[in-house]
């Protein structure tokens, strides 16, 4: 695991933001003032440390009057919110090992198909895919930080957004494609040194939460884009299920448990 420092620098998206900027990757463009174009994206420096939960972890504001209301709402829990360009594309998820020495041990990506609220949430389906290109962008950064252990790089348009520096939302993601990731963790820990070997997983690998993406299909369907609802309709019926596992179901029961608990 990183030291607290590490791990503090990467949960700041301003402190990404900059670094990220250095070392010339792609980012969305940031605003000091008033945008002069929108919509924006108003975000406070670390959603975790505010307590928020994760749909609530920005606002999207389309004009000046709206971006005035939501700059203020966010200010209540970081006094100087970050505000940038909202970027188009598909949300990605590029998600690393890097063992005590930094060096990269393990890689895979996924992309989101479905998320809930559908304004711009946390993934209920996803697919695996492979990219060398971000993979290296998110090797260089975290590298940078001096980061060990694991973590995801999130990307949209092929910009780096924030990072994870830690288990993340589709992080079950790793054994529905057949990545090594978590073997690879434990021998790291360990301390055994290893070698990164380039897409050790299968891509095209999707898998859905039940709930949450019931949830999502119903919002599409409501918002009128019938191409993802249909598609949430025909993943039902054939993609599995992130955590269920036929010899240890104790975490798909825990999951319907708070699901239907609300949490």
């Amino acid at each position: 695991m990183a030291p607290q420092p590490v791990l503090d620098a990467l949960n700041d998206k301003e402190t990404v933001h900059r670094r990220a900027v250095e070392l010339g990757l792609p980012v969305p463009r940031e605003y000091d003032e008033m945008p002069d174009r929108f919509p924006v994206v108003i975000k406070p420096h670390c959603g975790e440390k505010a307590g928020l939960k994760a749909r609530d972890r920005y606002q999207i504001a389309r004009d000046p009057g709206e971006y005035a209301r939501q700059y203020a709402a966010m200010r209540r829990y970081d006094p100087s919110p970050i505000v940038q360009e909202k970027v188009e594309g598909p949300g990605e998820g590029v998600n690393l090992l890097l063992d005590q020495s930094s060096r990269l041990v393990c890689a895979f990506c996924h992309r989101r198909l479905r998320e809930y609220p559908v304004t711009g949430g946390p993934s209920t389906c996803c697919v695996s895919f492979y990219e060398e290109t971000m993979i290296r962008q998110a090797y260089q950064l975290l590298a940078s930080f001096g980061f060990v252990g694991m973590a995801m790089v999130e990307f949209k348009g092929g910009r780096v957004l924030e990072v994870n520096p830690r288990v993340w939302g589709s992080f079950p993601m790793s054994t529905c494609c057949g990545s090594p990731f978590t073997a690879l963790y434990a021998r790291a820990a360990q301390g055994e040194t290893l070698s990164y070997m380039p897409e050790d997983y299968q891509v095209g690998v999707k898998m859905r939460y039940l709930f949450h993406d019931g949830a999502a299909t119903l919002g599409y369907l409501r918002q009128g884009d019938w191409r993802r609802a249909l598609a949430g309709v025909a993943d039902f019926f054939r993609t599995p299920e992130a955590l269920y596992r036929k010899d240890d179901k104790g975490a798909y029961r825990a999951y319907l448990r708070n699901s239907l608990k609300g949490r």
